[in-house]
């Protein structure tokens, strides 16, 4: 295999990890919210238990007194309904007395149980907690969680949110009087506005990349927004290897091979750095802290005017720089999630579907196959596909017990395998390509009279032919 040849595999590899298609945000394998029933009776022996106190707690003290008491019961109980309203209450109970880090307290323990949205319950508890707020300590805990769950906002590219939530945390730190950290918040605001207008100047090319994953101005736009704007270098680094910007390229290339020696690591370094100096605001931060990255990694083998030179640089970065979604050292999806879904697959004529190599379903003729179980980001999904004679195409509907769902489409990849004898292996993936379409006149609404969703069918290269597809 040719050097060109390696790194376009990994390039377009590590994009099966980016053109993923979860339909909504699937939570972790928790326990579901218990019925209204459940919650209604749990909430009538809280009242029984708790009801004269809580009647009694009428100033802010009183509040987040009964508050750490509802929440320490919780943690105690066993029972799954009495828990989560605990946590319910606890965090009400909170935000009324205007304490933002006991209610994000409670949040996050019912989160880390329940499947809830963290994140939206946070962002309400916040808009509530500051209208509560008095102290000058509780003001300042809501502009400090503000500024926090900003970054998960820009992560979302949820930018109507990141601004409420800039204007929330600059109201209550100058409510608090903290001038210094209203400044902080400020420059934050700038920032996050100038993501959310560079985020809105690639929705055409993001389109063309569902089309053609592979469509070289697509991607390099795409990349660049994630590179340079929200700093998740392991997002947008195969994307910029795919683009046709020759340097971008270059340098992406480069980065995505392996670069133990300090004198390449010391030329990454100097290409962001000289690009940094070509730009302004949010991406000139960015690039010189993706070079600050490679020169902290030169530096204890660097000697005399070359170390001189990085430690000069590594002292003039702009003082600030954006929050990345991802370190540029740590893989973005650093926890490993679960998920209890059920698989249902048909071809046309045959299939055998692996995810880490082991089996766990297959089925031939007009027939729709399905499987219970758990997967967890980053299983690999194989699939091997036969025809006998005329039409074909496989289609895939996988369903998470939140309702979210994966189906194959044009975001699977077909594949060739290093050995027939282990296709099963993603270890054995030696190159990967677009899918073609199906062409199967059964396959896909037998798929869709069994799932009520819509699946492309999808085919690659031969007969048999390989798919595969990486959970998110």
């Amino acid at each position: 295999m040719t050097r060109r040849s390696c790194w376009m595999f990994r390039c377009i590899r590590a994009l099966l990890a980016i053109f993923t298609f979860w339909s909504a945000a699937v939570a972790e394998e928790r326990l579901p919210c218990p019925p209204d029933a459940a919650q209604a009776k749990a909430l009538a022996l809280i009242q029984e238990v708790y009801g004269k106190e809580w009647e009694a707690a009428k100033t802010s003290t009183k509040k987040q007194a009964l508050a750490t008491k509802l929440l320490q019961k919780a943690n105690e109980s066993t029972d799954a309904a009495n828990r989560y309203v605990l946590l319910k209450v606890a965090r009400d109970v909170a935000v009324q007395a205007g304490d933002a880090e006991l209610a994000f307290k409670a949040i996050d323990s019912v989160a880390a149980r329940y499947d809830v949205d963290a994140y939206m319950l946070k962002g309400s508890a916040l808009s509530e907690a500051a209208k509560s707020a008095s102290s000058k300590e509780q003001r300042t805990a809501v502009a400090r969680h503000s500024l926090d769950l900003i970054d998960e906002a820009v992560e979302k590219d949820d930018f109507r949110a990141a601004e409420y939530l800039g204007e929330l945390a600059v109201d209550a730190g100058r409510e608090a009087k903290d001038y210094a950290f209203v400044k902080k918040i400020v420059a934050r605001n700038n920032e996050v506005e100038e993501i959310a207008k560079a985020c809105s100047e690639i929705e055409d090319a993001v389109k063309r990349l569902k089309e053609n994953p592979v469509d070289p101005g697509a991607n390099l736009a795409v990349g660049k927004y994630h590179c340079f704007f929200k700093g998740d270098w392991n997002r947008g680094l195969p994307m910029l290897a795919l683009g046709n910007d020759e340097q971008l390229k270059k340098l992406a290339v480069k980065e995505l091979e392996e670069v133990p020696d300090a004198d390449q690591q010391l030329l990454l370094g100097d290409g962001w750095w000289d690009l940094a100096e070509e730009q302004e605001g949010v991406p000139k931060q960015q690039l010189q802290g993706r070079a600050a990255y490679w020169y902290r990694k030169a530096a204890p083998r660097l000697t005399g005017l070359v170390k001189g030179k990085v430690e000069k640089r590594l002292a003039q970065m702009t003082t600030h720089t954006p929050t990345p979604v991802s370190k540029p050292d740590t893989p973005r999806h650093t926890e490993t999630r679960s998920y209890r879904v059920i698989i249902y697959a048909i071809c046309d004529d045959a299939f055998t579907l692996c995810i880490n190599g082991r089996q766990v379903l297959s089925g031939k003729g007009r027939h729709v196959q399905k499987a219970t179980g758990v997967v967890s980001s980053g299983d690999t999904i194989t699939v091997q596909a036969k025809n006998r004679f005329g039409n074909k195409g496989f289609g895939c509907v996988i369903r998470a017990a939140s309702g979210a769902t994966i189906k194959t489409d044009s975001r699977w990849m077909a594949y060739e395998p290093k050995s027939a004898d282990q296709w099963y292996m993603p270890q054995q993936i030696l190159r990967v390509f677009p899918v073609s379409k199906g062409n199967s006149e059964f396959a896909p609404k037998l798929l869709n009279n069994a799932t009520s969703i819509q699946a492309s069918q999808i085919w690659g290269k031969g007969n048999p032919c390989y798919l595969c597809f990486r959970i998110p």
